[in-house]
């Protein structure tokens, strides 16, 4: 036989050998590993407790005089894999669900306009005027409301009139709205009564008793002066 042939097959043979032998070391490495990690699993499953002369209670892995071992069953584990967290998705949700502008304004509130109070004037006219705190936003405009009905258009300013308003019980609120039109935030309905001014003509009462007491009061005659009785006797 051809001298290099053997020498190709001498070493081939010594490759598998040493191949075969360097698994088996693995194998049996890979098995020790695995019988410690479960004789050391079986060794941290042995609990003791003990009872000193005071009555207090305590617990120790390793075993004492007069210890009582807790025997310890296995629990079958469950491998759980991590959650899969959208943080994206989870901003975006709460930015639709949360609304920057809500509770923006700390005082929303009528000016001299109480619940169940009364507003007078003779020609329908009622005059609303509002506080805001902070201040109306740039971004911000108001809508005034009378009995759920829109009093003009949207405003700046913190004042509305109303013309030929029916009198009797109204109500009245109003609305912050977003360049958008979204309602911002939402004032409490105020309830109040429309009613004529009364004003008191003192002067034409008083004359008009007068008369009246005149005519009722008997006439007496008038006594005649001195000077007139004299010129009679003459």
């Amino acid at each position: 036989m051809n001298p290099t042939k053997l020498i190709l097959i001498s070493l081939l043979s010594s490759h598998i050998g040493f191949y075969s032998v360097f698994s088996n070391a693995t194998d049996s490495d890979k098995k020790a590993d695995k019988e410690s990690s479960e004789s050391h699993q079986k060794e941290t499953k042995k609990l003791y407790k003990t009872v000193d002369k005071n009555g207090k209670i305590r617990f120790s892995d390793q075993p004492s005089p007069g210890a009582k071992e807790i025997v310890m069953e296995e629990v079958n584990s469950i491998k759980m894999e991590k959650p899969k967290v959208d943080i994206e998705s989870m901003v975006e949700e709460n930015q639709v669900k949360r609304d920057p502008n809500a509770d923006y304004y700390r005082v929303m509130s009528f000016q001299g306009l109480e619940n169940d109070g009364v507003v007078r004037n003779n020609g329908g006219t009622v005059t609303l005027s509002v506080t805001l705190e902070p201040a109306l936003s740039k971004s911000h405009f108001l809508k005034f409301y009378i009995d759920g009905q829109l009093v003009g258009e949207k405003q700046k300013e913190l004042t509305v009139t109303a013309n030929n308003v029916e009198y009797g019980p109204h109500t009245a609120h109003f609305e912050v709205i977003a360049s958008t039109g979204k309602v911002v935030q939402q004032s409490a309905k105020v309830s109040f009564n429309l009613l004529h001014v009364v004003r008191k003509r003192v002067g034409n009462v008083n004359s008009l008793t007068n008369d009246i007491h005149k005519a009722s009061l008997p006439q007496h005659p008038k006594i005649p002066s001195y000077d007139s009785m004299k010129k009679t006797d003459n």
